[in-house]
């Protein structure tokens, strides 16, 4: 990652550009993997998840402690931070509703 200090306003444009992603080729990919699921079911599922992400399951269900587990290993912090993206999401999608936005 690089820093950038106080740059000068010259170098902005750069600095902020988004790379640019071909994605010409993904909606036939999606419609591909959606196809697959829909015919092999959980099995399309439990293998996409193997070729994917290099995982092997057995069960696409995931248990209450599995749950309770994954959530104590998230910091505090990082709990506040998702809770008020979640907040300021919802106020800004709740806006694009003319009749309800109260800012």
């Amino acid at each position: 990652m690089e820093v950038f200090v106080n740059p000068s306003k010259d170098l902005w444009p750069e600095i902020l550009a988004r790379p640019l992603i071909d994605h010409s080729g993904l909606r036939s990919t999606v419609s591909e993997i959606i196809e697959h699921v829909k015919e092999g079911g959980d099995q399309s599922i439990i293998d996409f998840t193997l070729k994917f992400d290099g995982t092997e399951i057995s069960e696409l269900r995931v248990s209450e402690e599995e749950i309770r587990t994954a959530v104590e290993k998230v910091p505090a912090d990082l709990k506040e931070a998702i809770g008020l993206a979640r907040r300021n999401i919802e106020k800004f999608h709740k806006c694009q509703k003319v009749d309800e936005c109260l800012i």
